[in-house]
């Protein structure tokens, strides 16, 4: 049996401590729901959106759902509105209807 070894050439972007801008802290407790099944994947991109989309002098984000589409790369309405049930059922976000638009409320995750 002879002995092979395999190199993997890495970038050199390791995310911690040399990553300057495009990127997003989220808190850890968003990964608890996620190993709990309350959340998925695709809630969780949903959820990191609306966190930069936070205006923190209104108190709220407010996308509309083509926005959200945009950004996240989500091409169905559907998912989108999935997402953001999801997200309300387990407190993550409320939603409320304010001049005819939809405003996101974040809710710290428990």
């Amino acid at each position: 049996m002879s002995n092979t070894i395999t190199t993997i050439k890495g970038t050199g972007i390791i995310c911690k401590g040399n990553v300057k801008g495009n990127f997003e802290q989220v808190p850890m407790e968003l990964f608890d729901y996620i190993q709990l099944g309350l959340i998925n994947h695709t809630d969780l991109i949903v959820y990191t959106k609306l966190l930069q989309l936070y205006n923190a002098d209104y108190g709220y984000a407010f996308p509309t759902i083509p926005q959200l589409m945009y950004y996240t790369r989500i091409k169905s309405k559907a998912t989108i509105h999935h997402s953001l049930n999801t997200l309300e059922e387990v407190g993550l976000i409320q939603k409320s209807k304010k001049t005819g638009e939809i405003i996101f409320m974040l809710s710290s995750p428990h």
